[in-house]
């Protein structure tokens, strides 16, 4: 059976607990082991410290650069990629000459099914639109239309978000008609022109209009969303035709095989057993309205979406917007057991999302509430949460949580369940003044990151995504971010632990972003190995 799980998570905070830390530096040069627990940590970095990070940064960037030509090209792709994003807060004209770099290697990368190529090349446009719009809008024609899925979108949907910054809508609207004609249409880009423009401004209708002619030819890609959020800013009968487009694409596709989606927040969860009862929950409002006797119908004969729809009405809208985990199982028969586990799971990511909401406001509740989740791992990770909410105002009961969390990891045995929480407790104590316990804590998600390592670099059945994408490669680099986060420069010689040069890089130019205070740039990852196919994505 084919097998395919997608997760999007609510945020990066949610997997690997990023939280900008205060940050310390403690005995520089010293074991771990011989680290002191009751060491403070400095709530503020002064300037002098700040400039101190920023020149480690550049050093850790500069032996990265070196490293370069010494590793295969896909991860060459990779790093000149991160190093460009990085350097770009140094020293622009590196950054430029990187992505330069890294847009004409990745158009060495094969093409394929799951087009590395444009993959890479498109991801490498996204940053340098950061480092030079300019730029970016000349490698963005150079983008080769795909067959299949198109990379092309979020490179598409940043430079459009910073032509609207500069108020430079017509711009805007140029990129999304000039790609749109050639390959996916930008449905997302779109609506943010939309959302940019005035209401008593012509051109909205003309671009709600575009996206829906686009559709009516090819229909695919996310204009449901466009249409449900914005039906009610055009004409009826504009409305009326997006929606039976919408619906005849919905309707006529035939469902192939086993299609299982959950739904969680903390307002609850819910589960479809098919991708036209998912898609038409985000619509069903907008039916009622413009189609009520159609949706009258539908809800009819569909008991499955009736009873979601009770719940929601308004679909994932009123579910809680962004903030919602997704999982999606595919296969060519159904597999009650997997599914079961499934829903298992988006139960207890509901309930954790609960607790997380309450966590700020009322610790205890969020507590009380942990006995409910029905997974260790996320009972792990919310205490090790709420222990990192508590820990600068009550270090005692920091401490107290932080042992809870600790004993249910020990005794979870899948190192992929533990790594979402070793982030977290390492936070956690240090803030709590227990430096020792955040060093634990980060060689222990080192050592389960290795753990990752070996099935990634199997001989006998190797994950096969970009090595930019394997889990063990993103757990590395949210350590290796959490390390440098909370004790600076100290965090360079864990890389030592990293026994594959080619992630050692790529950790290493994670390390100086944390110096240079930006976020982890973990987005997703990938496995990808005999027929069996797995991707996580963050936002």
């Amino acid at each position: 059976m084919r097998y395919t799980c997608l997760l999007l998570m609510v945020s990066l905070a949610a997997v690997f607990g990023q939280e900008k830390p205060a940050q310390d530096k403690t005995a520089p040069g010293k074991p771990a082991a011989e680290r002191s627990s009751r060491e403070s940590p400095r709530p503020e970095k002064a300037p002098e410290e700040q400039a101190t990070r920023s020149e480690k940064a550049r050093e850790l960037l500069e032996s990265a650069s070196k490293l370069v030509p010494s590793v295969q090209p896909q991860v060459q792709v990779a790093a000149l990629l991160h190093l460009g994003d990085n350097f770009n807060l140094v020293d622009r004209k590196k950054a430029i000459e990187c992505l330069e770099r890294a847009f004409a290697s990745a158009s060495e990368l094969p093409s394929g099914p799951e087009d590395p190529r444009g993959d890479m090349q498109a991801r490498v446009v996204e940053s340098m639109a950061d480092v030079d719009l300019a730029k970016a809008l000349e490698m963005l024609p150079q983008l080769a239309a795909p067959t299949g899925g198109d990379p092309r979108l979020m490179a598409i949907q940043k430079v459009v978000r910073l032509l609207l910054d500069k108020k430079d809508l017509d711009r805007a609207i140029e990129v999304v008609e000039s790609v749109g004609s050639t390959g996916e249409y930008p449905f997302h880009a779109a609506r943010l022109i939309f959302e940019k423009l005035p209401e008593d401004d012509g051109r909205r209708a003309q671009v709600f209009s575009a996206a829906s002619a686009a559709f009516a030819v090819r229909p695919r890609g996310p204009f449901a969303e466009f249409l449900s959020k914005h039906w009610q800013a055009v004409s009826r009968p504009v409305a009326e035709a997006a929606l039976q487009a919408v619906l005849n694409s919905i309707l006529d596709k035939k469902e192939e095989g086993s299609n299982t989606t959950n739904l969680s927040t903390a307002k609850g969860m819910v589960s479809f057993r098919t991708q036209q009862d998912r898609q038409l929950f985000d619509l069903i409002h907008v039916m009622r309205e413009l189609d009520s006797k159609r949706a009258a119908s539908l809800l009819e004969a569909r008991p499955e979406l009736r009873a979601a729809v009770d719940r929601f009405p308004t679909g994932m809208a009123s579910m809680g917007g962004d903030n919602i985990s997704m999982s999606v199982m595919q296969g060519d028969k159904p597999d009650q057991q997997a599914q079961g586990r499934e829903q298992l799971q988006a139960l207890a990511r509901s309930r954790a999302a609960e607790a997380l909401s309450v966590m700020k406001e009322d610790p205890q509740k969020a507590l009380s509430l942990v006995r409910g989740i029905p997974v260790p791992a996320l009972q792990a990770q919310v205490l090790g949460s709420v222990a990192r909410t508590v820990s600068d105002k009550d270090p005692s009961t920091a401490k107290s949580v932080l042992d809870q969390s600790l004993k249910i990891l020990d005794e979870i045995k899948e190192p992929r369940e533990r790594l979402r929480v070793w982030s977290i407790v390492a936070e956690a104590a240090h803030r709590a003044k227990e430096n020792l316990r955040a060093w634990e804590a980060i060689d222990r998600g080192l050592s389960d990151a290795a753990a990752l390592y070996k099935r990634d670099a199997d001989v006998e059945s190797p994950n096969q995504a970009l090595r930019e994408f394997w889990p063990s490669t993103q757990s590395y680099r949210a350590m290796m971010h959490r390390a440098a986060s909370l004790f600076g420069a100290e965090a360079e010689p864990l890389l030592a632990k990293i026994t594959d040069p080619e992630l050692a890089l790529l950790a290493r130019i994670e390390i100086a972003q944390a110096l240079l205070d930006r976020p982890l740039s973990v987005r997703e990852s990938r496995f990808s190995s005999g027929g069996r196919g797995e991707v996580n994505r963050f936002r």
